[in-house]
């Protein structure tokens, strides 16, 4: 049997081809990864998707090749996870994102970015321990990362660690003075221990820095209401409401103010969106407690009864923006 002999010219020619297939994919995948963010920034995200899907695919088909395309290839990949990411998150679709994030983080464990969003994703379906682990891990790998202090800040908020989440959120405004969300977060560990007047300070100057935060509008509205100050409480839950109608905090809110007002019919219609969106003990027991003062007591009783299965929610909310 006669040794095969190698053709070299052949080979070169054959890996030149394979680079330049590469190399066509590869600008393929920068130019669908590239239309996905500028329809991200119109906020087309389903469009944006649809891209970032087609940019996975053509990088995941070239990480199938040699080890010096996969590492051009991985770090590339683990970004536009991450954008895709963002796209579900904004969707409310966190365990998809929280799946890509995943994948992103086995591709690059440097990127801060992925771990910040995990930890918010993690946070959004109530995974508190593992949205504190890859926040901190975050801040760990990016002390300089402001959003990293501002997110891990707003867990440790939730876990009712208000000295920590305080300490989080200084240190987030001193690394970004123009963080919004930031200021809007310190607001909201102002409003929890009764420090009302520097909470309003940090709700106004949020939405004087970003106008349209639906969360500062809310926690505002509640302080405005608290006060007494009716009519502006009420444009800053519709402005909310406006901006994002899938917040059932803000519904409640509302309809706690309508019953202030007296308006029992339209507070009845904020309670039931409000359940609708996500139910909770303090619509069910206050939706109940207008159904009693209109004799509709039957109704109320079954809304008390609901309100009891949920005791562990809260009378009402301070909202957090992602």
């Amino acid at each position: 049997m006669q040794p095969i002999k190698l053709n070299y010219c052949f080979l070169l020619a054959l890996t030149a081809c394979t680079l330049t297939v590469a190399a066509q994919s590869l600008r393929s995948a920068e130019d669908y990864f590239h239309r996905g963010v500028r329809y991200a920034d119109k906020g087309e995200a389903d469009k944006a998707i649809d891209d970032f899907d087609k940019a996975i695919e053509l990088l995941t088909d070239l990480g199938a090749g040699p080890n010096s395309t996969i590492r051009i290839v991985e770090p590339r990949t683990a970004t536009v996870l991450s954008n895709r990411a963002s796209m579900r998150m904004q969707k409310k679709e966190y365990e998809a994102a929280i799946s890509d994030l995943s994948r992103g983080l086995r591709l690059n464990p440097r990127l801060v970015e992925l771990w910040i969003n995990r930890g918010v994703a993690r946070r959004e379906t109530g995974d508190l321990p593992n949205a504190y682990l890859d926040l901190n891990k975050a801040v760990v790998l990016a002390p300089q990362h402001a959003k990293a202090w501002l997110n891990r800040g707003v867990v440790n908020f939730e876990y009712q660690n208000y000295l920590a989440a305080y300490f989080d959120i200084q240190q987030s405004i001193q690394l970004d003075k123009e963080l919004a969300n930031a200021l809007n977060a310190r607001g909201a560990i102002l409003h929890t221990i009764r420090r009302f007047d520097e909470a309003l300070a940090d709700y106004s100057q949020c939405l004087k820095l970003d106008p349209q935060n639906h969360a500062a509008l809310n926690n505002r509205g509640s302080i405005r209401k608290m006060r007494g100050e009716l009519e502006a409480a009420l444009e800053d839950y519709n402005k909310s409401i406006a901006l994002d109608p899938q917040r059932a905090g803000t519904w409640c809110n509302r309809a706690n103010l309508r019953v202030t007002q007296g308006k029992l019919e339209e507070a009845i219609a904020d309670y039931n969106e409000s359940i609708r969106l996500e139910p909770s003990a303090a619509a069910y027991n206050n939706r109940g407690l207008v159904r009693w003062k209109m004799g509709l007591r039957q109704e109320a009783e079954q809304d008390f009864a609901e309100g009891r299965k949920l005791q562990t929610e809260k009378a009402g909310w301070v909202s957090f923006k992602q």
